[in-house]
């Protein structure tokens, strides 16, 4: 859970996310993935990666996180755009 903090890779991220055994992980991948997405974390991708990203997800946890905490108006409105409640 603690390395999961430190990866900055969606794509591996997104694998513990799906498959680890462990439920301390799998939130842990989860929540540094919208951390990334949001802009909040360090190593966090350019805000045209993040908008990119942001449109593309259907996660609807990472989209309500994004719109609540990122600091980038941009991607606060592009998460809010794709939310539908």
């Amino acid at each position: 859970a603690a390395a999961s903090g430190r990866i900055t890779d969606f794509s591996l991220l997104d694998e513990i996310h799906q498959r680890d055994e462990e439920p301390s992980v799998r939130e842990a991948a989860s929540l540094r993935i919208m951390a990334l997405l949001a802009g909040t974390a360090e190593g966090a991708p350019n805000s045209e990666t993040r908008l990119r990203l942001i449109r593309l997800t259907g996660n609807r946890d990472a989209l309500a996180y994004i719109a609540r905490n990122s600091p980038d108006e941009m991607c606060q409105q592009a998460a809010i755009e794709r939310l539908d409640d």
